[in-house]
């Protein structure tokens, strides 16, 4: 038995930090990527707004002052602590290394891509010969930017940056902790299931006594440390939450102050280029909040469950074409696990209608008794077979799995009503005590 538990163990550490890496490295991926793309709209503007085309012609020598101060408006305009200029041959027309200065690097595949057209970024730890400038920073951003001085033009030149956004690399880090946080709880919940499960197959129970007895201790241990778990990520997406929101409202604030110090000095035909990238950072910062919200509306904590189930409903109603209603009898607050749960609850099941249901209208009740507390979401859309939803790795039933664990967390009853025609209703109920 003790064996056998560290095989488990052991293989379900090997799964979870697998799993975890790849995430982690997604995360990084998506995230970088946003990131450089705002650096890289931004570094070009400065850069072709301070050089003309025949800079990057080999044949039309150009002097480098000029190419400084086109350098000195890009490092002002994204915190950009290095720059490289680079003509179409892959030449080095500027550098603060003088001594690359006329040199071909075509065996740089990044800067290859980037004279192709495509954006390259990815985070860079110094530690080359050539790096020494940059090994004052842990850690920096290097993102090869095509050059183009028209919408889908030509690629006239390549620019390499080095950033240091201080602010983004704190929310990195935060969200990849995240990740590895999401993925430890999950080894760790797998590895007590498959636990209990073996446990089960070879313990002698003993006595009919003896085995109710165990089970009951069991089932209370599972559910304690599924109401531990979920108190911890409902705390670290909380913060998260709060980091998404504070943080890189920041830095959009920053970009929109940057771009408005470089319009003013720009004539007025040329500003309309400035408001478009000004109405992007605005729908950016929109859907930064409304990620906020979602992750941990702050009306749940501060207004409780009912007016939290009413801002739910009126997003969902505003960005669908779905008509969410909430018909609520509780009177006060409700415990705040409890608060917590329903809400998750009733925010999975609405995604869930959005996504498959194909409804017109979705209704939330909820009622509160002396010592329970019921909740109902009910669609008029498409239903489904539930006992294969809920025994299937399938998107529906993910969500219908991740409720049902809340729900026997927290002592209470699940179910749920679907017919092929005639809509989906779930019910749940949970113990107020």
């Amino acid at each position: 038995m003790q064996r056998l538990s560290v095989v488990t163990l052991l293989c379900v550490i090997a799964v979870t930090i697998i799993a975890c890496a790849v995430g982690n490295r997604l995360l990084v991926h998506h995230l970088v990527g946003h990131d450089a793309a705002l650096a890289a709209d931004l570094a070009r503007l400065a850069l072709t707004r301070s050089l003309p085309p025949s800079a990057f012609d080999p044949s039309a020598p150009t002097d480098p002052a000029d190419y400084a101060r086109a350098v000195d408006e890009i490092v002002a305009a994204a915190d950009v602590v290095r720059v490289i200029l680079y003509d179409r041959q892959a030449r080095v027309l500027w550098s603060d290394n003088a001594s690359l200065v006329g040199r071909r690097f075509t065996a740089d595949t990044e800067l290859l891509r980037a004279l192709n057209g495509n954006l390259q970024a990815h985070i860079l730890r110094p530690s080359k010969a050539e790096q020494e400038a940059l090994r004052t920073f842990a850690r920096v951003e290097e993102i090869y930017i095509p050059v183009r001085y028209v919408k889908d033009g030509p690629v006239v030149g390549a620019l390499e940056i080095y950033r240091y956004p201080a602010a983004f690399f704190r929310v990195l880090d935060r969200g990849c902790a995240l990740v590895w946080l999401l993925g430890g709880s999950g080894g760790l919940v797998l590895y007590t299931a498959l636990f209990a499960v073996v446990r089960f197959r070879v313990v002698d129970v003993g006595s009919p006594k003896l085995g109710a007895a165990r089970d009951a201790a069991r089932a209370a241990r599972s559910e304690a440390a599924l109401r531990r778990m979920n108190d911890t990520l409902e705390a670290e997406t909380k913060r998260i939450a709060h980091e998404v929101h504070d943080e890189a409202g920041q830095l959009i604030v920053a970009a929109k102050l940057a771009l408005a110090g470089v319009a003013r000095e720009m004539v007025p035909e040329a500003r309309e280029s400035f408001r478009q990238v000004s109405g992007v950072l605005d729908d950016i910062a929109g859907q930064l909040r409304r990620l906020s919200h979602e992750l941990r509306p702050a009306i749940l904590d501060d207004l409780g469950l009912v007016p939290a189930l009413e801002f739910l409903a009126q997003g969902v109603s505003n960005r669908t074409a779905l008509d969410v209603r909430v018909e609520a009898s509780a009177d006060g607050r409700l415990p705040s696990m409890v608060e917590t749960a329903l809400y998750r609850i009733v925010q999975e099941a609405v995604t869930n209608v959005v996504k498959h249901a194909r409804a017109m209208t979705v209704t939330i009740r909820v009622e509160q008794g002396p010592r329970r507390v019921r909740c109902s979401i009910e669609d008029d859309g498409l239903g489904f077979d539930v006992p294969t939803a809920l025994s299937k790795s399938e998107p529906r039933g993910m969500g219908l799995l991740g409720i049902r664990n809340r729900v026997e967390a927290l002592g209470g009853t699940f179910q749920i009503i679907a017919a092929a025609a005639d809509g989906t209703r779930l019910l749940v109920s949970i113990p107020l005590s």
